[in-house]
């Protein structure tokens, strides 16, 4: 799906690790009723909707989960997992094989007839193990697409990852491309 500067990716409601996100910070600081949360979609923005000191960073990725057993009688309904990547404004004590990780799960990601991206959900896990939880910000906000949840427990996570020039050139060029589509899907 497009909409403004966003890629959305829907992933298949399986039951991995790589597919849960677990954290009692939204219990303890949030009120949530669970701490478990399960990933329901992947979205990119460019340029990125969070700063870090104020700078934009080339792209963002948004992971969605839904709480678990979620009704709605519950406080919050998602949580958030925001990466960053840059193609020049990277950590560089990223290592050579955490950045193939990387590279791995944007080479993989394929695009379909319709110019939707499907992504090899082995490679999303690994890129999502590879996230340092240990270093994030977290906050009660709402969703950044329509239409636009509230109760979302953000977690945006300060490492700014790699990414190469050809790789976000082809995400400016699918969004350019698709642009009258914006607002019909």
């Amino acid at each position: 799906m497009w909409a403004t500067n966003t890629i959305k990716v829907n992933l298949p409601p399986v039951e991995t690790d790589s597919n849960y996100f677990t954290s009692m910070l939204a219990i303890d600081k949030l009120n949530a009723a669970t701490n478990k949360f399960s990933g329901v979609h992947f979205n990119f923005h460019t340029p990125s909707e969070h700063t870090v000191d104020g700078k934009y960073f080339d792209l963002e990725m948004h992971t969605i989960h839904l709480a678990e057993n979620w009704n709605d009688t519950e406080k919050i309904k998602y949580a958030a997992v925001g990466l960053f990547f840059s193609v020049e404004d990277y950590d560089q004590s990223i290592t050579v094989a955490e950045n193939t990780t990387f590279q791995r799960f944007f080479e993989n990601m394929k695009w379909d007839a319709d110019g939707e991206p499907v992504v090899d959900l082995v490679t999303y896990g690994q890129v999502m193990d590879l996230a340092n939880f240990e270093d994030r910000w977290i906050y009660k906000g709402s969703v950044t697409t329509p239409p636009c949840d509230k109760y979302v427990y953000w977690n945006v996570l300060r490492r700014i990852h790699p990414i190469k020039i050809e790789v976000f050139n082809q995400f400016k060029e699918k969004m350019q491309q698709n642009k009258g589509l914006i607002g019909n899907v």
